[in-house]
């Protein structure tokens, strides 16, 4: 349980990171970093920590692709990026971050990873703040 309280807050610290980034580059560098971490998770704590990433990803893309702008070359690093947590998440997330990446606007979710892993004494970090 405690492991999972700590995967939603590093969550929402990536999300957070993102947010205040004021370029492509840099937010995009969140991600990679993200990557990392879903890719090098310690296999014990893996389930845990993609669960509660999975809640700030879309949030996460969305932030990355409004500041691509008209850039071609850096949508594509950022779908390529996506098409490899296909490798992690089911084709129902990896849709939703797809759409995420292309919609105009997209309020930051509240860190609430699911109550099966969390159990049933979980507790909710707040939302993100607007940016």
């Amino acid at each position: 349980m405690a492991h999972a309280s700590r995967a939603a807050h590093i969550a929402e610290k990536l999300a957070e990171a993102a947010r205040v980034r004021p370029t492509f580059q840099s937010r995009l560098y969140v991600v990679y970093l993200l990557n990392d971490v879903l890719f090098r998770a310690p296999n014990a704590s893996k389930t845990i920590i993609r669960e509660a990433m999975k809640y700030q990803l879309p949030y996460i893309v969305h932030l990355v692709s409004a500041a691509v702008g008209a850039d071609k070359a850096a949508t594509e690093r950022l779908t390529k990026v996506i098409n490899l947590w296909g490798k992690v998440y089911d084709a129902a997330t990896i849709a939703q971050l797809h759409a995420a990446a292309l919609a105009h606007a997209m309020d930051p979710p509240a860190t609430r990873v699911a109550s099966s892993v969390l159990g049933k004494s979980a507790t909710v970090v707040p939302p993100l703040s607007a940016p």
